[in-house]
């Protein structure tokens, strides 16, 4: 058995190659056994990185990580879905481990709401909804219960 190539990592400071990005493409596309590797290899810390850029009050790290395994297993396993007219792979990866993100908290938030006592359940729901989404740097849009019931306490 042949041991797996070492791909070199990019340097943190250099952006990513869309030229070498967009062959990677081509040949997951083709269904080549070590494309993926190798993507991974160029787009895995720049994802990481931008990621914890835009996220960076996110109190609970492991969804990062998470959200961007579960971006590029994803990608992976349809290459299909991406189209390299609209943008670029990072920012598909970006786009799509964000949403994967912001499920798990809304997850999170209701899994808390479901099995916290019923006497403090609301209160505690409310209160942590409110430290991640500060945190994650998320404002609460108007006409929604946390925004109401604040209107009411400055009354």
């Amino acid at each position: 058995m042949k041991p797996a190539a070492v791909v070199a990592q990019p340097a943190p400071d250099k952006k990513v190659d869309n030229e070498k990005c967009l062959a990677l493409h081509k040949r997951l596309l083709a269904d080549d056994p070590t494309a993926s590797e190798e993507l991974a290899g160029i787009i895995w810390e720049p994802l990481l990185r931008t990621l914890r850029k835009k996220n960076s009050r996110l109190a609970w790290s492991d969804a990062l990580s998470d959200g961007a395994t579960d971006a590029f297993m994803s990608y992976v396993g349809r290459p299909a879905q991406y189209d390299p007219d609209k943008s670029s792979l990072l920012t598909y990866l970006v786009n799509s481990a964000t949403g994967d993100i912001r499920n798990a908290l809304d997850k999170g938030r209701r899994h808390r709401r479901r099995y916290t006592p019923a006497g403090c359940a609301r209160k505690v729901g409310e209160m942590a909804d409110r430290q991640e989404r500060r945190r994650a740097g998320w404002r609460t849009p108007k006409g929604t219960e946390l925004n109401e019931a604040r209107e009411k306490k400055n009354e």
